[in-house]
């Protein structure tokens, strides 16, 4: 059985590490081509930014953090890239909460996260808040908008 995480049980002091995942490349030269990449100020392939982003976000879901009270996305904002993520690097990510608004009549609250994607060295690669609806225990968030949840 997969744990729940509720609104209540994240607070400030919460905090998770994701599994991991290596970069193979893309069909782009600057991606694909060391030759083409050698042309770049990094010297060799990269992925791209959003990649990083998008690689971040499923080892989160895979963390399984919001299993069963994850409700919305809200929005991403602040992302800084703050070092190249190199083909054959592999990433994980450090979440912690950084705010929440519980919206007890509605059985749910918003809670901004940061994200913080490491390379395998330790290296910090890139940092960005997330804002998500999670559930309270015990609370019908299920249903946002008469709408009931997916399966």
């Amino acid at each position: 059985m997969k744990h729940i995480t509720w609104f209540e049980d994240l607070d400030e002091k919460f905090e998770i590490q994701t599994g991991s995942r290596t970069f193979v490349g893309l069909h782009e030269g600057l991606f694909l081509s060391d030759v083409d990449a050698a042309a770049y100020p990094f010297k060799k392939r990269v992925a791209p930014g959003i990649l990083t982003i998008a690689f971040s976000e499923g080892l989160v879901a895979q963390s399984g953090l919001f299993h069963g009270a994850g409700l919305v996305f809200l929005g991403i904002r602040e992302t800084r890239a703050i070092a190249p993520v190199l083909i054959g690097d592999t990433i994980r990510v450090r979440v912690t909460v950084v705010e929440r608004k519980e919206q007890p009549e509605k059985g749910r609250g918003a809670v901004t996260f940061q994200h913080q994607v490491t390379n395998q060295r330790g290296e910090t690669v890139m940092e960005y808040k997330v804002s998500r609806l999670i559930a309270t225990k015990g609370g019908d968030a299920g249903l946002l908008g008469g709408l009931e949840p997916a399966a």
